[in-house]
C-alpha cells in the first residue's frame, strides 16, 4: 500500500501574497486614521475658538470696550481643558494651546478697544485653517491669515475656495479673527 505524502504548509508564493495583502490593508487603514485625526483636530480647534469667543462675550457683556482682554481676563469663563496650566479662575497673561501645537491668544484692539482679536499661531495646516475659517468666519468682522484677507468689514460667510487659497499660501502665518 502506497501512501502519498502531502505538504500542509504555505508555499513561498502564497505567503508573499498574504503579506502583500496585509500591507495594502495596513496602508489603507493608516490613510483613514490620518483623516480621522485631522478631522478630530479641526473639530477641537473649532470648539476651542467657539468657547473663547463665548468667554469673551460673557466677560465683556456689559462693557463698552475690550480693554484689558487677555487669556487671564476670560480664564474663569473658559472650560477647564482650555485654561492655561495651573489656572484657577485667573492666570498670568498666557495663551491657550491649539490642538495643532500652536497657541491661541486674545487681545482687545482698535480705536477705543472696541474690537477683539482671536489669533491662532502656526503650526496650523491649510485644511484646518480653511475648515475653521469657513465654519466660524461668518460671525466675525474680519478674517485673515497673514496679509491674505478672507473678508473685511462684513459679517458674510467665507467661501471655501477663498479660505483654501488664503490658508494654503500662508502656512507659517497666524490666522486672525476680528470681532466686535
Amino acid at each position: 500500500m502506497r501512501h502519498s505524502q502531502k505538504n500542509h504548509g504555505f508555499t513561498l508564493v502564497e505567503f508573499s501574497i498574504v503579506i502583500a495583502a496585509a500591507m495594502v490593508l495596513i496602508a489603507i487603514a493608516m490613510v483613514g486614521w490620518a483623516r480621522v485625526e485631522a478631522t478630530n483636530r479641526s473639530s477641537q480647534l473649532i470648539s476651542a475658538v467657539s468657547a473663547i469667543d463665548q468667554a469673551i462675550r460673557t466677560q465683556y457683556a456689559n462693557e463698552y470696550s475690550y480693554t484689558g482682554l487677555t487669556v487671564d481676563a476670560i480664564a474663569s469663563h473658559l472650560p477647564a481643558d482650555l485654561r492655561p496650566p495651573a489656572c484657577s479662575g485667573t492666570c498670568p497673561a498666557g495663551t491657550v494651546r491649539s490642538p495643532y501645537g500652536g497657541t491661541i491668544t486674545v487681545t482687545g484692539r482698535g480705536i477705543g478697544m472696541r474690537q477683539f482679536e482671536i489669533r491662532i499661531s502656526a503650526p496650523l495646516p491649510a485644511d484646518g485653517c480653511a475648515d475653521l475659517a469657513t465654519r466660524m468666519g461668518g460671525q466675525y468682522w474680519s478674517v485673515s491669515r497673514g496679509s491674505a484677507t478672507m473678508k473685511s468689514a462684513s459679517m458674510a460667510a467665507i467661501p471655501a475656495a477663498t479660505a483654501s487659497a488664503a490658508c494654503s499660501a500662508n502656512l507659517n502665518l497666524p490666522l486672525s479673527f476680528i470681532g466686535t
